[in-house]
Parts: structure tokens; sequence; C-alpha cells
């Protein structure tokens, strides 16, 4: 992605890094993440409702997640559009299909635990209106920050997979489809 497109584009097909740049690979991310928020300019779940009521009805939409790290923006969206449209409604925004560049990452996000902090067990508590349980089960907790178990309800709804954004948007299901990205 590139920093210096100032017109709004919300996807550019080349990666911008300078030589003296140093990539690190840190995929830190959180639940419910609030740029992303900022970015929307509504909640999670409210933007879950704008895309129900401005894409196609019956019809399937095919959203891609590209550097999903450990899969905590998908399953925040995944949450999002169950919570607000219901389970049988969000179908047709599922699966997500969620990809990284980082083969480790990916490989921790297919196993289905995923680290949580204390903000973001709040955060799927308030989303979910205490439902924590409904999505993910305890697996261990350590002052304060979790270890979560992904429930069927959320591993079943997102596909991770390595790649590329520059060589798997070529391979993108164009009609209704949306890119997640950040």
């Amino acid at each position: 992605l590139n920093p210096n497109n100032k017109n709004g584009d919300t996807f550019v097909s080349e990666v911008y890094a300078p030589n003296n740049f140093p990539v690190k690979n840190s995929n830190v991310s959180v639940f419910f993440r609030e740029d992303i928020e900022d970015d929307i300019m509504c909640n999670w779940k409210d933007f879950a409702r704008k895309l129900h009521s401005v894409l196609p009805k019956d019809e399937k939409i095919n959203i891609y997640d590209f550097a999903s790290s450990d899969g905590s923006e998908a399953y925040s969206l995944i949450i999002s559009l169950m919570e607000a449209l219901g389970e049988k409604e969000a179908e047709r925004f599922l699966p997500i299909k969620a990809f990284d560049i980082d083969a480790g990452i990916v490989k921790r996000a297919k196993s289905n635990f995923i680290y949580a902090s204390c903000e973001d067990i709040d955060k799927i508590n308030n989303y979910t209106d205490g439902n924590l349980d409904k999505y993910f089960y305890l697996a261990k907790e350590k002052k304060g920050d979790c270890l979560l178990l992904v429930r069927p309800i959320l591993s079943s709804n997102v596909v991770f997979q390595q790649a590329r954004i520059q060589d798997e948007a070529k391979n993108l299901n164009k009609p209704n489809s949306m890119i997640f990205a950040r």
C-alpha cells in the first residue's frame, strides 16, 4: 500500500517500501480496531448493517481480508455481521477469505488459537452483549491476557491462506466483492 496515495483509494496495487525502511514482521492486531472504526466512520456493527443495506440483496458477497495477521479483523467482522444481522443473514457474506504474506502467522491463524488482551475481551463482550463464550473457549489465562480457542461458529467462516496482495488481487471474484485491508 502506498502511503503517498492521497486520493482516498482503498486499494492500491503496488507495494511501497523505501530501501532504507526496515520492514519488520510484527503482525500486531487487536479485536474491533478503533482505527478501522475511524476509517469507516462508524462502529463495527453499524458497518455490518451498512454492508447489508447497500450491497445486492439475495446474492453472495465475497469478502477478502488482506494482511489478516492472526485473524482478529476477520473474526471481528464475522462477529459484527452475526450480531448485527443474525447468523442467517450473515451467511451471504461468509466465508471470509483471509490472506497474509507471513506463513508463520497464517499457520497460527489456522490453529484456531488466538491471543487476546483484557481490552480485547472487553471489546468482544461489548460487541456480543457479554456473550464471549458463543465465539471462543477460554483456553488459558495469565496475568490478564488470554489464549482463546476459536469456536466453529467463527473458524468455519474464515479461510486463511498465505498470499501476497499483488498476486491474489488478480484472482478475486469481481462481482459483489469487498476488499478489507489495513
